[in-house]
């Protein structure tokens, strides 16, 4: 199972804080998924840099209100954009 995580310009870190975050994460998941499924899991992940990838960028715009981020928003372009190039 591969994770994607998508950083935009709201993330203010570091890339050595933003992979060790993300380093966390996958790891919680990791476990979690073993101990609700009762199997071992192993996690790969991938990170995109909104920021190079003119078309997300473009669809993020609208949610990004600094200094706020409109969450459901978010979730809810990011699904149709994915689920669209799913089926393509």
């Amino acid at each position: 199972m591969t994770i994607l995580y998508l950083i935009d310009e709201t993330v203010d870190a570091s890339e050595k804080d933003i992979e060790t975050f993300i380093g966390f994460v996958n790891y919680q998941a990791q476990l979690y998924l073993q101990n609700y499924f009762h199997t071992e899991t192993t996690l790969n992940n991938k990170t995109k840099y909104i920021s190079n990838d003119s078309n997300l960028q473009k669809l993020m715009e609208s949610n990004n209100n600094k200094p706020y981020v409109y969450v459901e928003g978010t979730i809810s372009s990011l699904t149709s954009y994915f689920e669209k190039k799913t089926q393509s």
